[in-house]
């Protein structure tokens, strides 16, 4: 009954012990279970100390990870590195920029060896190993920062890391990579042989590792947690995909393998000659593992998979969602779960609408976009433009779907063409007032000498005028004697700095979109993938008709290319104003080319009518003629039987031409008389 009970009271104070704080740890170490060794049988107390010495001589010589004397090293050398970048703005020929990322990279490649050693080739300080490269990966973020800059030397430096065995000092792989960023794929590469370690070397650290996956995702992203499954390959379909990356390179021929301390699942010296006949290649094993090592990769997997659905349940997409499908070990089960999520929580918002739009066109079950268009697509905002467009391709792809996927097309353009119609009344207020829509249509008929002049007086009469009125806060400096800024008008953003902000950005900083989006909305870009899709969608030339009709209809001067011109000169002055101008530019094109279009095709139909009624003329010509003969033959006929020639017993076919012929000459009937 007492040795029953014996594993539960190890298997909880095991428990307890390690909930203990390391202080608490080393106190109950010191205090309580170093004393019993005196108490125990002397073959017992020389069996725990042989092991302890066991355990000593197998640790001997492994590198020491110290996290605090690392970050401080870094530390400074980042904070040197945002020195030369202040100092480089002013005198760049005295900048040391490149060295200082060099020595950074090299303190980074010597140090993420050591930690390769120590939960690999040593198993143990895994926790502590995975802080050391958390603050790896943040010091490889820290050197990278998009939009702020040029980081021409960062993305271009050259970087080559090897991986050695501690003891053998052989090499075991060899990271050729350029770009700071690419630095990554070295630490994803650690962190799968850190996790495949844990598991082989306890598989009751397993709970560890979910917290260690999120610990990863929020330093680095979940975009990460994929890659280390497959040691930071980025393709997994191919075997030519594994580490076939422009910078990412390992020369397989320096591959020497050494020898691992351990006593099960190790590489000696005689299974060196195991991984020259390994034919059987899979992204998830890689060279470096000995061929009689039966490292859990599959378990990795599954719970890499358990993280990225966690992560897909509250932010879905479409990449994270063929991300796990693709290192799932049940594929098939995994597609089924996904989709089951995406469509539950489609509603949840507009980020999650836009993702299960994007999964379900992609998987083309076009039966399911046509439920959520009709249900949620109130949800969709101008920034989801791309993901609409895609969901409708798919649902053309069937027959019956097809005219709902005409009608939405229809409907967006139109939704475009009434937001530029908004836009337009900013820099042009008085478009639409009933005199100057008269004074439109009176223009649009006008073809006299005199119609630039008047196109250029409306265009001036419609404009919003400038605004007299000076601000009260510039008019009181300009009191004092300061410095006023030009006025601009209500609403506008014409300063420098704001242009360069939104318009002049390089990188789109991807945290400006909501003020982009709404300070500098893509009208352009917008009407012209809606009507690159309602082209697709429809696949004719005569898409478009009624498309045309509705916008003459709200606005009658895109028709007018000398009004047009006007417009645009006037919205060219006000750089705040340009993506009007590119939108205005755009639809008017359309409208120029649709209506060459049907132009051309009227006149082809006119000349295929005319071409026909000319034909109709000819023929009736053609066969006039011949109606006349026909007549005069008849009344020939006619007057045969009154002629007094005898009676014959010849056809009457005959019996008309011989008596004509017989007839007497003129003067005759004046002889017989």
């Amino acid at each position: 009954m007492a040795s029953s009970a014996l594993p539960q009271t190890s298997a909880s104070f095991i428990q307890i012990y390690d909930s203990l704080p390391l202080e608490a740890q080393r106190t109950l170490l010191e205090t309580h279970l170093a004393p019993l060794l005196n108490d125990l049988p002397d073959a017992v107390a020389a069996k725990v100390s042989g092991a302890a010495q066991e355990m000593q001589a197998r640790f001997a010589g492994m590198p020491k990870l110290d996290y605090l004397a690392k970050r401080t090293e870094l530390e400074g050398m980042l904070s040197e590195l945002e020195k030369d970048q202040k100092l480089s703005s002013y005198i760049r020929d005295r900048s040391v920029r490149v060295q200082l990322l060099e020595e950074i990279m090299d303190s980074l490649s010597t140090w993420v060896n050591d930690i390769w050693t120590v939960v690999f080739e040593y198993r143990t300080n895994f926790r502590l190993g995975h802080q050391c490269l958390l603050l790896a990966a943040e010091t490889v973020n820290r050197m990278f920062i998009p939009h702020r800059g040029c980081n021409c030397a960062v993305v271009n430096l050259y970087i080559t890391t090897k991986i050695r065995r501690h003891k053998t000092k052989k090499i075991a792989k060899i990271f050729r990579v350029i770009g700071v960023p690419s630095y990554e794929r070295v630490l994803f590469w650690i962190w799968r042989d850190l996790f495949v370690s844990m598991l082989a070397s306890n598989p009751g650290q397993r709970q560890a590792i979910p917290g260690m996956l999120q610990d990863i995702s929020d330093a680095v992203g979940w975009q990460a947690l994929p890659k280390i499954v497959v040691g930071g390959r980025m393709n997994t379909n191919s075997h030519e995909a594994g580490y076939g990356d422009d910078d990412f390179d390992v020369d397989d021929e320096d591959f020497e393998e050494g020898g691992m301390d351990s006593e099960e699942d190790t590489l000696t010296d005689d299974d060196e000659d195991a991984y020259d006949d390994y034919s059987e290649w899979s992204p998830f094993t890689p060279d470096h593992w000995p061929r009689s090592a039966n490292f859990p990769v599959n378990d990795i997997r599954d719970i890499v998979q358990e993280t990225l659905v966690s992560c897909f349940q509250i932010l879905p997409s479409l990449e994270l969602y063929n991300s796990t499908k693709r290192i799932s070990t049940d594929p098939l089960g995994a597609q089924q779960s996904l989709l089951k999520t995406a469509e539950s929580n489609a509603f949840a918002s507009s980020d999650n609408f836009a993702a299960a739009l994007n999964i379900f066109a992609h998987e083309r079950s076009a039966d399911t976009v046509l439920d959520l268009l009709k249900r949620g697509s109130h949800l969709l905002r101008p920034r989801d433009t791309a993901i609409h467009q895609v969901a409708l391709r798919a649902l053309s792809l069937k027959s019956t779907h097809k005219p709902q996927a005409m009608k939405i097309c229809h409907d967006q353009l139109l939704v475009v063409a009434r937001e530029l119609r908004a836009a337009l009344c900013v820099p042009f207020s008085r478009l639409y007032d009933p005199v100057r829509v008269t004074e439109l249509d009176a223009l649009l008929k006008q073809r006299s000498l005199s119609r630039a002049s008047n196109v250029e007086s409306w265009v001036s009469a419609v404009s919003t005028p400038a605004s007299s009125m000076p601000n009260p806060v510039a008019f009181a400096a300009m009191m004092m004697g300061l410095p006023v800024p030009p006025p601009i008008a209500e609403g506008e953003i014409d300063g420098p700095e704001e242009i360069n902000m939104i318009d002049l950005e390089k990188d789109r900083d991807p945290d400006l979109d909501d003020l982009r989006e709404e300070l500098r909305p893509q009208l352009k870009s917008r009407f012209e993938s809606w009507q690159r899709t309602m082209q697709d969608v429809a696949r004719s030339g005569n898409a478009f008709r009624q498309v045309i009709g509705e916008l003459l209809a709200l606005m009658p001067f895109l028709s007018d290319n000398e009004i047009i011109e006007e417009m645009l000169a006037r919205l060219s002055d006000k750089p705040s104003k340009h993506y009007i101008y590119d939108a205005l530019d755009s639809v008017h094109s359309f409208v120029k080319d649709e209506l060459r279009k049907i132009q051309i095709q009227r006149e082809k139909q006119n000349r295929k009518e005319a071409k026909a009624q000319r034909r109709t003329a000819q023929q009736q010509r053609v066969a006039q003629p011949s109606r006349s003969t026909q007549a005069s033959s008849s009344n020939a006929s006619a007057q045969a039987p009154s002629s007094s020639a005898p009676a014959s017993s010849a056809p009457h076919s005959h019996a008309g031409p011989s008596m004509a012929h017989s007839r007497p000459p003129p003067g005759g009937f004046d002889d017989v008389d």
